[in-house]
């Protein structure tokens, strides 16, 4: 039994080489491990170009989480957002400076927000651009910057496959009066 257990180890790992890969001592090395949150990405988010701040993101099936640091209370603040909010949400390669004069030339999310969660950031009374033709006078331009172009298309995936479990109610309302008996009514009265 012995001699078997013995082949046995030699064949897999011979302890010279175990001894050897943990370091010259023999001592064992540990590992620090960072610890991984699902579907949660470190980033900055820049609100009209005004203003960037540091936190994390963290997406579920209902909400987008924005944790960040308020610099007036000095406390973990959080903003819920829907994905109602975001409107034409995808990657940019545009570079664009930061409020700090910082250049960015990496790949960011870009995205128009509909929501007066962007307040939370801007104490003031922001000063917001008409954007593609959109219509809700609530909107700001929206930059989430990740820490690497790989953690972007992560951001991006995990986002699509969020927003296709929240369908937008107005549109489905919408679609749905459209063929209906009062809609071709309507239509036959038109003319």
């Amino acid at each position: 039994m012995a001699k078997r257990l013995q082949k046995v180890c030699k064949k897999t790992a011979p302890v010279k080489k175990i001894k050897r890969s943990l370091g010259k001592a023999g001592a064992m090395k540990t590992l620090r491990l960072k610890k991984v949150v699902k579907n949660q990405w470190k980033v900055k988010m820049v609100i009209d170009n005004e203003k960037s701040i540091n936190g994390a993101l963290k997406l579920n099936k209902d909400n987008l989480i924005f944790t960040f640091k308020d610099e007036e209370s000095k406390k973990q603040s959080e903003i819920f957002f829907s994905y109602q909010d975001f409107i034409c949400f995808g990657i940019s390669s545009d570079p664009f400076t930061l409020p700090d004069e910082t250049p960015v030339t990496r790949p960011h999310l870009y995205s128009i927000l509909k929501s007066s969660n962007y307040s939370h950031f801007i104490k003031h009374q922001a000063t917001v651009k008409s954007n593609g033709g959109v219509d809700d006078c609530d909107q700001a331009e929206l930059r989430i910057i990740t820490e690497s172009k790989k953690e972007v298309q992560k951001l991006q995936k995990t986002f699509e496959k969020f927003n296709m479990l929240n369908p937008d109610e107005e549109e489905e309302e919408s679609e749905g009066e459209m063929f209906t008996k009062e809609y071709f009514d309507r239509l036959e009265s038109d003319k």
